[in-house]
């Protein structure tokens, strides 16, 4: 994870292959926060699935997502 403009604002990147040289699929996660302000936060990513050899990498092929949170913590 990685904090930009006074530690308000955070990228979070992740990927993950599986095989010796992912050559049975993987997924990807990009992610961005921001406080709003102390107890409020709004965060929105992709999750990306990436089909392979893998039976289980396969089926999740057509699954890929986008998502939006917005926390408040009292």
């Amino acid at each position: 994870m990685q904090d930009y403009y006074n530690q308000t604002l955070h990228l979070q990147l992740f990927g993950m292959m599986i095989g010796e040289w992912g050559e049975d699929g993987g997924s990807n996660r990009a992610s961005l926060e921001y406080d709003v302000m102390d107890a409020f936060s709004v965060k929105g990513g992709v999750m990306i699935y990436q089909p392979g050899d893998s039976l289980y990498f396969q089926s999740l092929n057509d699954n890929d997502r986008i998502f939006f949170e917005a926390r408040y913590s009292f």
